[in-house]
């Protein structure tokens, strides 16, 4: 009587349906050669964007770390991409930002750039440094961006090819480093470099042939 009763509850219940995101069937799933080990508490895993930032929060270490952005600061990578462009008044520039942690909100910076290859000077924001009031964001981060970092037409003897002088034909493809010092209001100072390849701006001639002097 037992054994008729348990076989009609087992009748009661649905197969277990297979879950979404994947084509496994739990039913189907061989539990008796799962790996039981247990998982290695030890391995480092890369931590995300926000789990960085949180922890650079805690820490209350002033930081500042390079990247671009014309409305907002966004984030780059050792050997991403920056394009040139024209400036609007005449003249080649990267676009470059910077995002800060645990500082005041008014900061003082001087940022350039040199190539890597010859160490020769690529580009700088202006000749002094420059005191700005920086952009408040989540928890202890601040942002500044559409820092303009000129290119000088032209360039530097070490990166002139013969007579050929334009940065958009001359620059692409080289790594540049990008530097920053900053102290912010309250005298505490950092730095930062970031290593970029430079890329042209292509609404305008690429080639020395087409365009070997400065716009």
């Amino acid at each position: 009587m037992t054994s008729v009763m348990l076989l009609l509850l087992a009748g009661c219940f649905p197969e277990r349906a297979s879950y979404p995101g994947s084509d496994v069937d739990s039913t189907d799933v061989n539990t008796a050669d799962a790996d039981t080990t247990a998982p290695d508490t030890d391995v480092e895993t890369s931590p995300s964007a926000d789990t960085a930032a949180e922890s650079l929060c805690d820490s209350g270490e002033v930081v500042v770390r390079l990247g671009t952005g014309e409305n907002s600061f966004e984030l780059l990578e050792e050997g991403d991409a920056l394009p040139m462009r024209l400036g609007t008044a005449g003249g080649w520039e990267l676009l470059v930002g910077f995002e800060l942690y645990n500082t005041h909100e008014v900061v003082e910076f001087s940022i350039a750039g040199h190539d890597d290859a010859t160490g020769a000077p690529v580009c700088t924001h202006g000749n002094e440094p420059l005191t700005v009031a920086t952009v408040e964001g989540e928890d202890c981060r601040r942002s500044y961006f559409n820092v303009r970092c000129y290119l000088p037409c032209p360039m530097d003897e070490a990166l002139v090819g013969g007579e050929c002088q334009n940065p958009n034909a001359l620059l692409p493809d080289r790594a540049l480093t990008l530097s920053i010092d900053l102290v912010d209001y309250n005298g505490a100072a950092t730095a930062d470099t970031l290593t970029i390849t430079v890329a042209p701006d292509p609404a305008y001639p690429t080639s020395c042939e087409e365009a070997p002097y400065c716009f």
